[in-house]
């Protein structure tokens, strides 16, 4: 078979990428018998349900403190002053009878978590070197406002780092390096 003559054998269903001399009609029939449309694929049904999803979200709500704090006349009183600079440090220390100074840092997670921590560690040490009516004064210094000069002066080697100081910011009657993990 000659492809450039006009046959009238049966033309195999397949389409042909050979030149030949077919009429446009006859080519028009054979596309239009070869060419199916294809349905779109059917959408992807999960055939079982995801375990422990709830079905709506409803908000939780927080809970609120159950530890709440009653002072009485006798208990220790404390304040927190934030120490912005060596020299507040200093006066801070030497003008109190009893200080605590924690030296800490804002990047730190365990400084950040021991703040509601400094009541309990006051409370701890009223029975000690305190009495229980003298006036405890609370110091926070931060590492980015203070410096390396300070914090080498003071000992401070890891953050947080606790100093109770008495008499007057003459002694120093304890010492806590570190995040306390009670």
């Amino acid at each position: 078979i000659q492809p450039w003559k006009e046959d009238n054998s049966p033309k195999p269903s397949r389409p042909c990428f050979k030149p030949c001399r077919r009429s446009a009609a006859a080519a028009a029939a054979t596309a239009a018998a070869t060419a199916t449309v294809q349905p779109p694929p059917p959408p992807i049904h999960r055939t079982r349900p995801i375990p422990n999803v709830p079905t709506a979200m409803t908000p939780t709500p927080t809970p609120t403190p159950t530890r709440a704090r009653r002072h009485k006349q006798s208990e220790t009183k404390m304040t927190l002053h934030e120490l912005e600079s060596p020299q507040a440090v200093e006066s801070f220390k030497t003008t109190n009878p009893n200080s605590l100074i924690c030296f800490s840092a804002t990047w730190c997670g365990p400084c950040r978590a021991s703040k509601p921590a400094l009541t309990d560690l006051a409370d701890s040490h009223s029975t000690g070197p305190l009495s229980a009516k003298r006036d405890l004064k609370v110091g926070i210094a931060y590492e980015h406002n203070l410096g390396d000069a300070l914090h080498s002066k003071y000992g401070v080697r890891a953050f947080p780092t606790y100093v109770l100081y008495v008499k007057g910011g003459s002694e120093e009657a304890g010492r806590v390096e570190g995040a306390i993990l009670e």
